[in-house]
């Protein structure tokens, strides 16, 4: 059977952005196209590899002129990694598209009559925001694009986060701007002593491996959590990692770990062991001072909840 040939749609100007990542814009003959690996004022060709009637999907291949808001991305695993979308994108602008978005879904789908529109209230950080960060350990590492067909071998104990689609393998992080110190410290740590102590990390095809997950949660007033998930129960073992992990990470306030040998990573229906601190950390927003245990939820972005909250409280207390 012949390959169908693949479809290239040519100078496809971007305008806006849309879901998981994705810009929106147009071809010249007037489809509309979403694609990965631009930003709104990017001309670029485009290999679809989906098409709608009403609009194709596809991925930018090349870009004939840049638009003025791209932005060089810090990380050195961004395009790879999916916890960060628009890194490459000027956040002012990004903050522009999205309440553009905000707008059209409301008074274009919604038919929603607004009567005052205001502004978005932005992050005062960019990088290093969020409280909580959940990272996989993993037998088998994702390969870049340029490793593939290189003989290079995906088996390595790797700990970060899972690519896109790509729930067997994980991405080695060795830098995460997401989260402040110590994450990276910690995860780093978590690594380096999984090996010295030959401990088999997970294997999610086989469902094998003693070192499965690890969830940081830190706060604005220098607590930190460590939560460890183990793959199985073995008392020696686990005594020998998290003693290594508190001597070597003393910024840890509190240490926890579960045993999960379920199909799944999820943690809400496992017992909580806590070994080391109160089993909780605290965070203070607004004068009240919140206390957060391994399952809680939280808003991961504490100084961006602080400003909710006082949004919405002065729109109770004003009536608005």
């Amino acid at each position: 059977m012949r390959k169908k040939k693949p479809i290239i749609l040519p100078e496809v100007v971007f305008t806006g952005i849309a879901d998981k990542g994705q810009c929106v814009g147009k071809s010249q003959t007037g489809q509309v196209v979403f694609a990965t690996g631009a930003v709104p004022g990017d001309v670029a060709d485009v290999l679809v590899y989906k098409k709608r009637k009403e609009y194709y999907l596809g991925v930018v291949k090349h870009i004939h002129s840049f638009s003025s808001h791209r932005r060089e991305p810090f990380c050195a695993h961004f395009g790879a990694c999916g916890g960060c979308k628009w890194q490459h994108f000027d956040y002012q602008a990004q903050m522009q598209q999205k309440e553009d978005v905000v707008r059209q879904s409301l008074t274009r789908i919604g038919k929603v009559a607004v009567g005052e529109w205001l502004p978005i209230l932005g992050a005062p950080q960019s990088t290093e925001y969020r409280n909580k960060l959940e990272f996989a350990f993993s037998s088998k590492r994702w390969l870049a694009p340029h490793e593939l067909g290189t003989g290079v071998s995906n088996i390595q104990d790797v700990i970060g986060f899972h690519p896109a689609g790509g729930f067997d393998k994980v991405i080695d992080i060795q830098h995460c701007w997401l989260q402040p110190e110590p994450s990276n410290k910690i995860r780093n740590l978590a690594r380096s002593i999984g090996a010295r102590q030959g401990l088999r990390f997970y294997d999610t095809m086989a469902q094998q491996g003693f070192l499965r997950n690890l969830m940081l949660r830190t706060t604005t007033l220098g607590q930190t959590m460590a939560l460890m998930s183990f793959g199985y129960d073995d008392q020696e073992k686990i005594s020998a990692f998290l003693s290594a992990l508190l001597e070597g990470a003393p910024e840890i306030t509190t240490l926890i770990y579960c045993v999960n040998t379920k199909l799944n990573d999820t943690v809400f229906d496992l017992e909580m062991r806590t070994v080391y601190g109160p089993g909780y950390v605290e965070e203070a927003l607004g004068g009240v001072r919140f206390r957060i245990g391994p399952k809680s939820f939280f808003q991961t972005n504490s100084r961006q909840a602080e400003t909710l909250y006082s949004v919405a409280r002065f729109c109770r207390t004003s009536g608005k």
